[in-house]
């Protein structure tokens, strides 16, 4: 097997924030600059793009045709 290095991509932290209703929480997200939707369960603070490995393959020598 080829050696890989796994980044690690958990946080450095975690912090719970509770909100009283939908204005404050539409005054939360201004103020972090980031969309949030109904649904959406955690943010990353600055903005993160989704990153996914799932499309990466590690291929040895010439393709058998």
């Amino acid at each position: 097997m080829p050696e890989y290095v796994m980044e690690d991509l958990r946080p450095y932290r975690v912090i719970n924030v509770r909100f009283r209703n939908e204005e404050d929480v539409k005054e939360f997200a201004r103020v972090m600059a980031q969309h949030i939707t109904p649904k959406q369960r955690a943010i990353w603070f600055p903005a993160m793009e989704h990153r996914r490995a799932s499309h990466l393959r590690y291929v040895q020598g010439e393709p058998e045709q």
